[in-house]
C-alpha cells in the first residue's frame, strides 16, 4: 500500500436540477467538491473510544484527509468528469505508537446541510478494513444543535466493528419505535409499509438513551456478499442507497462486482466498472478550506432512477410500527472511524481473534499503528435527492 500522504482539497458543491424518478438532485458531494459540504468534528468522542477526532487544519497537516488520484490517469486526464469522480480519502493515523489520551487520530465529518426525507446514494470505493479495534460508520444523525440524542433520531446505514464481515443497519430513537421481527411478508415490495427485506433482525426495539445498551433496532445483512469491511474492499466497494420517506426507511446495497441496476450504474458512472480500482495518493499542494473551488460536471443528463425496480432491500423499517416523521428530523450525513469505545471495545472480550492480540482494545490500538493503514474511507460521492 502506498504511503497515505495527501492534502485536503475543498470545493463547492454542485446544486443540480436534474430529476431522478420523482426526486430532484439537490446536493452532489463528489470529487473535489466533497469536503466543501462537510464540517470536521473535533470534540470528545461521544462513544467513549480511544480516538482523537481532528479538525480540517490538523487533518491537512497529518495527511489524514484529502483527494485520491485514480492510478494510471495523468493529471491532464483527471479533468471534468474524471476530476468529479476522484475519491475523497479519510484515514486513521497509522504511524504513531502509543499516542496520548484521548487516543489515535481519526476523522469524523458531518454535512453542513440537514435533511428531511430523501434518497441518499453513496458510492464508496473503500471502507476501513475489518481490523480489531476499528468501528467505521456511514450514518444520518439529527442535528446536535437542535436535538439531544436520541431525540431526532439516528439512521446507521453502514456500520460494524472489529473483524466483522456483515453490515448492520440500525435505528436509534426515543420511546415508541420498533420494527417487525421478520422480513417475510406476502405484500409487494412496492408497498413501503409492508415490503420485505433480506436481512435478519437482531433487535426489534429502537429505543436508545434510556440507560440500557443503546443497541437500537438492527438488521444484519448476512446474505449479500461483500457488503462490509475487507470483503467489501476486495470487491472494489459498491453503492449504498437509502430511501427515507414518511412511510419507511429502506436500505439497498449493490456490490461493485455484482449486477448493479442499470439506472443506478449509469447515474453513478459505474457502467462497466465491475472490478476493484487501484488508487494512488494525489501529490498536490496544500490548500486552505474553500480555496480550490471547482464544479463537478453537470449531471442534468443523468438517467432516471426507480428504486421500486431494485428488488428487495437489505433492510426496511416501516412506519406501521415506528412513526417515521415523529422520530427522524433534520438529519446530517456523517462518516467516521471510531476506535474501541461502546461497541468495538465492549465486545473485545467476546471476539477471540482480537482478544488473542491484546488484553484490551485500547492496548492493541495504541501499540499497533501499522495495523490501521487500511482503516480508511475512499468515497467517490454521495448524492442526495428530494421528492418533487
Amino acid at each position: 500500500m502506498p504511503s497515505i500522504k495527501n492534502t485536503i482539497l475543498l470545493a463547492s458543491i454542485l446544486l443540480s436540477d436534474s430529476s431522478i424518478a420523482g426526486y430532484t438532485l439537490t446536493h452532489d458531494y463528489s470529487g473535489e467538491g466533497f469536503f466543501a459540504g462537510f464540517e470536521f468534528f473535533n470534540d470528545k468522542d461521544p462513544t467513549n473510544g480511544f480516538v482523537k477526532y481532528i479538525d480540517d487544519s490538523a487533518a491537512n497537516s497529518a495527511k489524514l484527509a484529502g483527494m485520491l488520484h485514480v492510478q494510471g490517469l495523468s493529471d491532464s486526464k483527471v479533468q471534468g468528469e474524471q476530476a468529479a469522480s476522484k475519491p475523497a480519502y479519510m484515514g486513521v493515523d497509522f504511524e504513531t505508537e502509543n499516542p496520548p489520551a484521548p487516543g489515535r487520530q481519526s476523522i469524523r465529518i458531518s454535512s453542513k446541510e440537514s435533511f428531511n426525507h430523501g434518497l441518499f446514494v453513496a458510492d464508496i470505493q473503500h471502507m476501513p478494513a475489518a481490523t480489531c479495534g476499528v468501528w467505521p460508520a456511514y450514518w444520518l444523525l439529527a442535528d446536535p444543535s437542535k436535538y439531544t440524542w436520541p431525540a431526532g433520531g439516528e439512521i446507521d446505514i453502514l456500520e460494524g466493528v472489529n473483524t466483522g464481515t456483515s453490515n448492520q443497519m440500525t435505528l436509534h430513537t426515543s420511546q415508541g419505535c420498533s420494527i417487525p421481527q421478520s422480513g417475510n411478508s406476502s405484500s409487494s415490495p412496492k408497498n413501503n409499509a409492508d415490503a420485505t427485506f433480506t436481512g435478519h433482525v437482531v433487535n426489534a426495539d429502537c429505543i436508545s438513551g434510556n440507560g440500557g445498551d443503546n443497541a437500537g433496532c438492527g438488521i444484519v445483512d448476512d446474505k449479500t456478499p461483500a457488503n462490509f469491511g475487507t470483503d467489501f474492499n476486495q470487491a472494489g466497494g459498491g453503492i449504498y442507497a437509502t430511501e427515507w420517506t414518511s412511510d419507511s426507511i429502506k436500505i439497498w446495497f449493490f456490490s461493485r462486482n455484482s449486477t448493479i441496476p442499470s439506472d443506478l450504474a449509469a447515474a453513478t458512472a459505474l457502467s462497466g466498472n465491475t472490478a476493484p480500482v487501484n488508487i494512488s495518493i494525489a501529490d498536490s499542494k496544500a490548500e486552505s478550506p474553500g480555496n480550490n473551488s471547482t464544479n463537478p460536471s453537470n449531471s442534468a443528463s443523468s438517467p432516471s432512477l426507480d428504486p421500486s425496480t431494485w428488488g428487495t432491500p437489505a433492510a426496511l423499517f416501516p412506519s406501521t410500527s415506528c412513526p417515521i416523521d415523529s422520530h427522524f428530523k433534520d438529519m446530517q450525513i456523517i462518516f467516521n472511524t471510531a476506535l474501541c469505545g461502546d461497541w468495538a471495545g465492549k465486545v473485545w472480550d467476546t471476539t477471540p481473534t482480537c482478544k488473542a492480540k491484546a488484553p484490551t482494545c485500547q492496548q492493541y490500538v495504541a501499540s499497533n499503528p501499522g495495523d490501521f493503514a487500511e482503516a480508511y474511507w475512499a468515497i467517490k460521492g454521495v448524492k442526495v435527492f428530494q421528492s418533487q
